[in-house]
């Protein structure tokens, strides 16, 4: 994952602990999900 190799955190576990603890990652997390949400949802409009 992304964070994962930006944040130098070794394991999905300690990932989720940190994204429970850390607000910066936590607004990391909500904006790649949004952003893959809408690049899901434009591809999705250009293909009907």
């Amino acid at each position: 994952m992304l964070l994962q190799v930006l944040y130098s955190v070794r394991s999905e576990r300690m990932l989720m602990e940190q994204i429970q603890c850390n607000m910066l990652f936590r607004w990391f997390a909500v904006f790649i999900l949004r952003r893959i949400s809408e690049m899901h949802e434009t591809s999705m409009n250009k293909h009907s």
